[in-house]
């Protein structure tokens, strides 16, 4: 489809842009719009779920000794119980000697 409409990724228009673009012509040029509307409503919530379900996944990572053993207890609002961890996080990941030593 993209070899029979000539579609190319650019640094200044997407790929599904371009597509609703070149299709929705005429009297269905307002479709464009829809498209595009939907495809940031789907990018906000796809964001907003991994940001929302880090202590989660980070629970589970640290019953298997995959980050520090203290995002293992979440708390009742799924988050983290104490809030020393998620400043113990940010500050390792900055420096990787103190990530591994967290970690080990």
């Amino acid at each position: 489809m993209a070899y029979l409409y000539q579609v190319q990724p650019h640094g200044n228009e997407t790929v599904i842009s371009q597509f609703a673009r070149l299709i929705f012509t005429g009297s269905m040029g307002w479709f464009y719009y829809v498209i595009q509307a939907t495809t940031a409503l789907i990018l906000v919530l796809a964001a907003n779920t991994s940001f929302a379900d880090f202590p989660r996944l980070a629970s589970l990572l640290a019953r298997d000794r995959f980050v520090p053993r203290q995002f293992a207890t979440r708390g009742d609002k799924l988050v983290f119980s104490t809030e020393s961890s998620s400043s113990r996080f940010s500050r390792a990941s900055s420096s990787l000697p103190l990530a591994v030593t967290l970690v080990a």
